[in-house]
């Protein structure tokens, strides 16, 4: 057996380092893709653990109000759970000799035996339970000039306490403790000044590193009072894994298609495999071969070619990797660790890829069983006709009306979102499936389109590819793949990434932002960075941002409280709502929903939404919805004056400043800046102009971008050795007729515009085709963009994608069709009209 196959490798080696090359890239693709999906992952593990160290849950009342905790805590030991802090936040005036500021207060029991390691002081002591201490974070200290040992007041309901500071607590280990409180004291300290006796606002349950905090969560739910919630602490960085999810679903789409690719390339060469040695087979089962044995020879080249191409995919799915981890990293802004080997990732591609080369081979395998003994003694040893495989274009429009049916329900919300990926590659693999049934049409129809000199050449091509009617649709199926990949997927990547070019055009209107180094914990109107911001006298507006993180239905968010100045442009694009009410609407202490959230908890403009925020919960009116990319899309917007009367809004996390416009121009511009730096500088702050901050997010956009465009491109180079593959044959199985043209006088270039006339009618097959599978792909997935992503881009048709497209997959089908052509126009007349 090994030596027939290496034999029938010998005759046609080009064929057979073609299949290999294309079962590599299209396992390289996909290891590619799941490698560099997991160091992206890990690397957002990573990011979420600096900047939740400890692993906690977090109980709260359904309502966000206050509750007592002391039943539960003493009947209740859940193994896994390590220690338990109770919390307590009040609002207060903090003064200091002649400074002053409104902050949050933090009650808790801390001491120097409690196993929280995220909180480190620079200095002194934690407080000691039931005394008037206090620890302050570095910023604050400096802001209220106090140091270690010396007071400070608290406005609380029984009027003003003092309060001793006995610990300065590290500003990075502060923001990862308590981020938005101003001032830690001892919980029973802060109850009694308060008069709120023992309840408390929340339970921080610390857990052990390894316990699954999804199963402990459950447990807990169960032991737990009905009125109460246990749930993940709000976190930040939690909602940026939507746009990981995304790239993701992109990335997983493509690898679909190149699995798809490489079946139909697999089951085309089996089955050009099997025509051609239909007189090896047969002779094989005269001298006494099984119908079994020959099929196992079949399968046994599928499986080495199959496994063999998987196993050169590892090494180049490595290098792929690196290269598509790159761009997802941008996309969810996490410096992305070395790709590393995984052996799940490693081995469930290069075991499926020849499974699903097997599968693909599984028809011309059941063919080549079925071929006469008597047949090798025919004069002819040529393949018979193909039959019209109705069974398989009944198979495809089965296949592509359930997976349609899947994906409508996906779009109606009435299957889970993640059902669209692969109801989608089978939408694709039963429209390639029924392809044969179009392609007679389709040559027919464009060879009564034609007139001129390539008439004949076109049609003596046309013959030959309705000879092989099936083959011929398959070919046209690879080409298919890519250019649904291309111009389907290309339009949802172009459109998702024009929207948030336009989103960020708007949201970032100004010329320089300045971050501060140490989020103030003094009021916004009190902050020297903000008022020497706009006490220059070329600067226009200052915007002020800051980002607070809250709860609504269960759902962590972002809150982002900002000025909304009238002197810059509305920074949010509308869906829902008109700019000048929408300002009004704001001011009274009304909300933006974006339009994920908005979604998310089916609320709409005029309904009213509570919001848990520092565990009280807030109502708010509904004013309209706008388009967001912070943060995934979990946003609600508020204006800063506004959400002040509701709740404490200390410091900034960004500053927008928009200059006024001068004649002087640049020399102005630049004076204005080198002020503003000083004025960073002087406040601890970084400077940095938006016009980079713009130029940077274009390059990450096109990292992103440029991660799915290099699987797309690989589907390309994929399915020009496939088409390579049909046009050797196809050259092969007319060695006699084209030698007989030429001995009655068809010059080379006549020979080579019929060759050349083969090539592009079948790209043009493909083309046709793949651009309607392509617009059909397109819409699909701007239909799924809603239950998929929450969001739905604006629609917009780029023609840049179509004739790029186009004349890519013509200059395959042209580069797939040169080694064919020098072998047409250099053949032996004498052996040509010899060759069987």
């Amino acid at each position: 057996m090994n030596a027939i196959l290496w034999q029938h490798w010998k005759q046609n080696p080009g064929r057979f380092l073609l299949t290999l090359a294309s079962m590599a890239i299209a396992t390289a693709t996909v290891i590619g893709a799941l490698l560099a999906s997991n160091a992206v992952r890990q690397a957002y593990r990573d990011l979420v653990q600096a900047v939740e160290p400890e692993p906690s849950l977090e109980i709260t009342a359904q309502q966000g109000g206050r509750f007592d905790p002391t039943p539960w805590l003493d009947s209740q030991h859940t193994p896994g759970v390590t220690h338990v802090l109770p919390l307590v936040y009040r609002s207060s005036l903090v003064r200091s000799g002649e400074h002053r500021t409104r902050g949050i207060l933090l009650g808790t029991n801390l001491n120097d035996e409690s196993p929280t390691t995220s909180l480190k002081l620079e200095s002194g002591r934690l407080p000691h339970a039931d005394t008037d201490e206090c620890v302050l974070p570095a910023s604050l200290a400096n802001g209220l000039h106090v140091e270690l040992g010396g007071e400070v007041i608290v406005l609380a309901k029984r009027g003003f306490s003092k309060l001793k500071v006995v610990g300065i607590a590290e500003e990075k280990s502060w923001m990862l403790f308590a981020r938005e409180a101003s001032l830690l004291m001892p919980i029973d300290t802060l109850q009694r000044a308060f008069g709120l006796g023992n309840t408390i606002d929340s339970l921080r349950l610390l857990v052990e590193a390894d316990v699954d905090r999804d199963s402990l969560r459950s447990k807990i739910a169960e032991q737990i009072p009905a009125e109460w919630n246990v749930h993940l602490p709000e976190n930040r960085i939690q909602v940026g894994e939507e746009m990981l999810r995304s790239t993701e679903l992109g990335l997983m789409m493509a690898c679909g298609m190149a699995i798809v690719m490489a079946a139909f390339i697999i089951l085309n060469a089996s089955r050009m495999n099997v025509a051609e040695h239909r007189r090896h087979y047969s002779i094989l089962r005269c001298i006494g071969a099984t119908q079994s044995q020959v099929q196992w020879l079949v399968l046994r080249e599928t499986m080495i070619v199959g496994t063999c191409g998987s196993l050169l995919g590892i090494g180049l799915g490595y290098y792929v990797g690196r290269l598509i981890s790159s761009g997802m990293s941008a996309a969810v802004r996490t410096d992305t660790p070395q790709v590393e080997w995984d052996l799940w990732s490693v081995l469930a591609p290069a075991v499926l890829l020849p499974l699903v080369g097997i599968v693909a081979a599984w028809i011309p395998t059941r063919q080549a069983g079925k071929i006469s003994p008597l047949e090798g003694f025919r004069e002819s040893s040529a393949a018979p006709p193909e039959p019209f495989p109705l069974r398989l274009v009944l198979g495809g429009l089965i296949a592509w009306g359930v997976s349609s049916l899947v994906v409508w329900s996906v779009v109606a919300h009435r299957l889970p979102p993640w059902m669209a990926v692969p109801a989608g590659l089978v939408t694709l693999l039963g429209y390639i499936l029924w392809l044969p049934l179009l392609v007679p049409l389709l040559v027919k129809l464009f060879l009564a389109c034609l007139r001129g000199p390539f008439l004949l050449a076109t049609e003596l091509a046309s013959d030959q590819l309705m000879r092989r009617q099936t083959r011929t649709g398959l070919t046209a199926g690879v080409l298919v793949v890519a250019l649904c990949g291309s111009i389907g997927l290309g339009h949802g990547i172009s459109n998702n990434v024009d929207e948030v070019r336009h989103w960020y055009a708007r949201s970032m209107s100004g010329d320089y932002f300045v971050t501060p180094t140490a989020v103030s914990s003094v009021e916004d109107a009190n902050d020297p960075l903000r008022q020497g911001l706009l006490n220059d006298e070329d600067v226009a507006s200052v915007d002020s941002l800051s980002f607070i993180t809250a709860r609504i239905n269960d759902q962590s968010i972002m809150m982002i409280v900002r000025d909304f100045p009238k002197s810059m442009a509305f920074p949010s694009l509308l869906i829902d709502g008109e700019e000048m009410a929408i300002r009004r609407q704001l001011k009274d202490g009304e909300v933006l929903l974006s339009s994920v959230l908005s979604k998310r908890i089916g609320a709409s403009p005029g309904d009213k939404v509570r919001m848990e925020v520092r565990n009280r919960t807030f109502e708010f009116r509904v004013a309209g919805v706008s388009q967001e990319f912070w943060q995934g899309g979990m946003v609600v917007m508020l204006q800063r004056e506004a959400a002040q009367k509701k709740f404490v809004v200390t410091g900034a996390d960004l500053f927008i400043v928009a200059l006024r416009e001068t004649e002087s121009g640049t020399e102005s511009a630049n004076a204005a800046k080198e002020r503003i730096q000083n004025i960073a500088v002087e406040q601890g702050a970084i400077v940095n102009s938006l016009a980079d901050l713009k130029q940077t997010i274009e390059a990450t956009l096109n990292r992103v971008v440029g991660s799915l465009w290099t699987v797309i491109l690989l589907t390309f180079v994929a399915s020009g050795m496939g088409v390579a593959n049909t046009l050797a044959m196809s050259i092969r199985e007319q060695m006699r007729e084209l030698g007989l043209l030429r001995i009655i006088g068809m010059s080379r270039g006549q020979l080579l515009a019929l060759v050349l006339s083969e090539a592009w009618l079948l790209c043009l097959l493909g083309t046709i085709l793949g651009t309607l599978a392509g617009i059909t792909s397109a819409l699909i997935m701007h239909f799924c963009n809603e239950p998929l992503l929450g969001y739905s881009p604006k629609f917009e048709w780029h023609y840049w994608l179509f004739y790029g497209s186009i004349g890519l997959a013509f200059l395959v089908a042209t580069l797939a069709i040169i080694r064919p052509a020098r072998l047409a126009t250099r053949m032996n007349l004498l052996e040509s009209v010899s060759y069987e």
